[in-house]
């Protein structure tokens, strides 16, 4: 990395768990919430919050989505907290700085809690009722795309922030599922619909033709949101912590679906929590496309060529039909597994020869259009309806016959000709996922912690700089922080 140029600033806590169970005292055995250890969070985040652009809080405000709990949770977030004897606590921000904050709901802030006369109330989620009514700056609105952008002008960089809500309700996937699975379902995983990701990837190709605009109202430079770095919050984790335990109940649905369609949208950060656990795990594109997700990922950037939306992708089955909601969650239990079988030599020499032959009918498309269906109907008997939609194609090749002249469609077959090494690329290009603990919600076997970035843009690609401070039960303080650097680099970011 070379030259400095600008650092973005963004505090990021997760988890709060609030509701009416202060202590004075740390309680080992009753999960509480420790004044102390509130009061210290706001001192650390009071220093830092003169020079950060965004405070993100990344879900489980409360810990059982009822208003009271809310309305607590939101005095000490916006305001001063009273504990007694005069005392006020709260998260370190002034009135001006209101503005930088950002928060999502988690799954306890859907589960919209009231008292009811049963004894025992197993808590699903559903609806974000009380959330919207208590956090109306950051209230979940499906038709409202929720991002952010952060400019350096002086490198030509910037940094997009997506707000993605993974609460698993009101999702039309879901609807004629038996109700037998929302036992298993609707406490604590979460869910990225195909409506969401359509809409992320919607927003994505509005960036890459320059109709996205920034808070003043004027439209984002194209090149310079092609080479940003893109971050995406949500509350759930895509992919476990290494060295933990497999928790498929806690996990986002369809994973590494929900993984392609965020990397089909050129992401490289995750921030999110959920699991109160602290980490820093780094991938590869590679290591979660299997073929389709490969041959997905080339269509979608044949599309952006030719102006046309990028479509999500999809389970199928071996008719092209979404398969059932059942089938799905067996997928996603496996995915270990099929990760494990995806890297063997043959199943990579297999997404070669076809990605090849799906590579050739585009070239072969682009040459004679009028025997496009020809050539989409030989790899459509290879495919057998799993990977593309064979109407999906024909209609590329309608664009092609009757939009490009001849200088066009030269250009095309060059472009295209480097979609190999596209493809190849994924092995080098990178997806870090950031998790902050529970910020403070005081259990012994949880990680209290919180993390602060700083993001600099450097004339051949950025610096993430985390750092992350880590909650002391015995000494009841933070220790100093534990810091990572990391290194994104142009050369392993293609431009789409």
């Amino acid at each position: 990395m070379k030259t400095s140029g600008k650092h973005f600033k963004i505090i990021h806590l997760s988890d709060l768990h609030i509701g009416n169970n202060f202590s004075k005292t740390h309680d080992k055995v009753v999960a509480r919430h420790s004044l102390k250890h509130m009061s210290e969070i706001g001192r650390l985040v009071s220093q830092e919050a003169e020079t950060t652009d965004r405070v993100i809080i990344s879900g489980d405000i409360s810990d059982s989505g009822d208003t009271i709990s809310l309305l607590l949770a939101r005095q000490w977030i916006r305001n001063t907290l009273e504990i007694g004897d005069g005392a006020q606590i709260s998260l370190g921000l002034s009135e001006h700085q209101y503005d930088r904050l950002r928060i999502i709901p988690g799954n306890h802030d859907a589960y919209n809690y009231k008292k009811t006369k049963k004894e025992f109330q197993i808590l699903y989620q559903e609806s974000l009722a009380n959330y919207n009514k208590v956090f109306v700056e950051d209230k979940i609105e499906n038709d409202i795309e929720r991002y952010e952008w952060l400019e350096d002008t002086s490198k030509g960089r910037g940094v997009f922030l997506y707000y993605a809500d993974t609460s698993y309700l009101g999702d039309p996937d879901y609807e004629s599922i038996n109700k037998k699975i929302k036992l298993f379902e609707k406490p604590a995983r979460g869910k990225f619909s195909i409506e969401k990701s359509e809409k992320l990837l919607e927003t994505f190709d509005k960036g890459m033709k320059g109709l996205l605009k920034n808070s003043e109202g004027s439209y984002i430079d194209k090149t310079m949101f092609a080479r940003s770095l893109k971050i995406i919050v949500m509350h759930h984790y895509l992919f476990e912590p290494v060295g933990s335990k497999i928790e498929p109940l806690l996990q986002i649905c369809d994973t590494n679906t929900v993984f392609t369609n965020i990397a089909l949208a050129d992401f490289d950060i995750l921030l999110c929590g959920h699991k109160h656990i602290a980490n820093f795990r780094d991938d590869r594109y590679i290591q979660h496309f299997d073929k389709r997700a490969k041959a997905r990922y080339l269509i979608n950037y044949f599309r952006r060529i030719l102006g046309i939306y990028s479509l999500p992708l999809q389970y199928k089955d071996t008719e092209g039909k979404k398969i059932s909601r059942f089938h799905s969650i067996l997928l996603s239990l496996n995915l270990l597994k099929q990760v494990e079988e995806d890297h063997s030599t043959d199943k990579v020499n297999l997404d070669l020869d076809y990605l090849g032959k799906l590579n050739e009918v585009l070239l072969q498309g682009i040459e004679d259009p009028d025997k496009f269906d020809y050539y989409i109907k030989k790899l459509a008997i290879i495919d057998k309806g799993r990977t593309f939609d064979e109407k999906e194609l024909l209609g590329l090749a309608k664009k092609i016959r009757v939009e490009l002249d001849v200088n066009q469609k030269q250009n095309l077959k060059r472009v295209c000709k480097n979609l190999k090494k596209v493809i190849n690329g994924l092995s080098d290009r990178h997806f870090l996922q950031v998790m902050a603990g529970s910020a403070c919600k005081i259990r012994e076997s949880n990680s209290n912690s919180f993390n602060i970035y700083e993001i600099e843009s450097v004339s051949n690609g950025y610096k993430f700089h985390s750092r992350r401070y880590d909650w002391s039960h015995e000494k009841e303080m933070f220790l100093p922080p534990t810091t990572i650097t990391y290194e994104f680099n142009d050369a392993n970011r293609p431009l789409h």
